[in-house]
């Protein structure tokens, strides 16, 4: 079956990681495999932290992270996200390496490719990439200053914008039909926006 035109997620990218740890331990594996990955996520975001903040805020970040309701459950669901929130965090994780008064061209090609494939794994990260661009600026203010931050930001835009691409060009048509399908043409729920930011304080309140 043309698995593409109705998956949520480039059908290549977890599905046969989380096959191949099936096949090893069945269910219980698939699922250890999650939660490796948001225990990867929380690593990350403490290393994240710890450089932007402090050792006192990379702990209480971590540990409010790992309690939270969302984090619990892709911890323990067999699902594509958790690989997603793992590459997710690990491109954050890269944006705020960089110092001194170098481009971090490294640093920003490993984030732009974590990024990239992250996108392909869960389409709906998307909407995640905002908030690691934005970081890569905010993070060169007051040095190095204006003109490296725009030549970081450049170097991820382009490189996650021309992977996802070619990703695109490969797989042909399908992506784009289950792209639109899962992503862009859900039905739209019948939760008021009351309902919602309670479902949200629940899960995420403390």
């Amino acid at each position: 079956p043309h698995f593409s035109a109705y998956f949520s997620g480039a059908p290549v990218v977890y599905p046969p990681i989380g096959a191949l740890a099936d096949s090893i331990g069945g269910l219980t594996a698939a699922r250890i495999l999650s939660l490796v990955f948001m225990l990867g996520a929380t690593t990350l975001l403490w290393g994240a932290a710890n450089r932007l903040y402090g050792h006192r805020a990379a702990f209480f970040a971590a540990a409010l992270f790992a309690i939270a309701g969302p984090t619990l459950h892709l911890g323990a669901f067999a699902t594509y996200d958790g690989l997603s929130v793992f590459l997710m965090a690990l491109a954050f994780w890269c944006v705020v390496r960089p110092s001194g008064e170098g481009d971090g061209t490294g640093w920003m090609v490993t984030a732009a490719v974590a990024m990239a494939v992250a996108n392909a794994a869960t389409y709906s990260s998307l909407l995640f990439d905002p908030i690691v661009i934005l970081t890569v600026l905010l993070t060169a203010f007051p040095k190095p200053g204006g003109k490296i931050a725009a030549r970081r930001a450049a170097i991820l835009v382009i490189i996650v914008a021309v992977l996802l691409l070619a990703g695109v060009l490969f797989g042909g048509s399908s992506y784009l039909d289950g792209f639109d399908r899962t992503t862009l043409g859900r039905v739209p729920g019948g939760a008021s926006p009351f309902t919602v930011l309670t479902n949200a304080w629940s899960w995420t309140g403390i």
